[in-house]
């Protein structure tokens, strides 16, 4: 068995919030019984303590140079999801986009040529010609709002759980390298 005591975070200089979480959540300290156990807590704990800060002051330089090569690889398959889903919803938005900026530039067009022709009141027709403008712009922007709210959506939902993948990939990483440290 091993374990990791509040001890000896507070020795390494953790910081009070993670101090006081861990003393909270293991206040006889994190009793490892086996690496199979050291990951599934890991993993349960993936989201609430900082593991790069871990494995940098509880690790031995080997262990941590273990830990450093997991971690890049799943920081890169991480980086190359978000960047999947940013395309995607680029993509998916661009559309609802360019018809946006196509009535926006429509009323635009109206709003200036209602303006070059007046010759009186100018100011009572520029009134009239900027609320028409404002009455298709507005809605024109709500409706790009609309069609790419569910892009942002997937967008957000394929990132979230890439991310939670990525904690867990540096908790799992962080377990076996401190298990296998003698």
């Amino acid at each position: 068995m091993k374990t990791i005591a509040y001890t000896q975070l507070k020795a390494e200089g953790a910081c009070k919030d993670q101090l006081q979480l861990f003393k909270k959540l293991f206040p006889d300290g994190a009793n490892l019984r086996s690496e199979a156990h050291a990951i599934r807590l890991a993993k349960a704990m993936a989201h609430k303590f900082d593991f790069t800060w871990a494995a940098s002051h509880l690790l031995t330089d080997s262990a941590y140079a273990a830990y450093k090569e997991v971690k890049k690889s799943a920081r890169a398959i991480y980086r190359e999801i978000k960047a999947t889903a940013w395309v995607d919803y680029g993509e998916a938005t661009t559309s609802a986009l360019a018809t946006y900026f196509e009535a926006k530039a429509t009323a635009r067009a109206a709003y200036e040529e209602a303006k070059a022709t007046a010759l009186t009141s100018c100011l009572e027709v520029e009134a009239i010609a900027r609320a028409a403008y404002k009455e298709v712009e507005i809605p024109a922007w709500v409706v790009y709002l609309e069609a790419a709210a569910p892009d942002w959506a997937a967008h957000k939902g394929i990132k979230k759980p890439a991310k939670a993948a990525y904690k867990e990939a540096k908790a799992i990483a962080f377990a076996k390298a401190y298990w296998s440290m003698s």
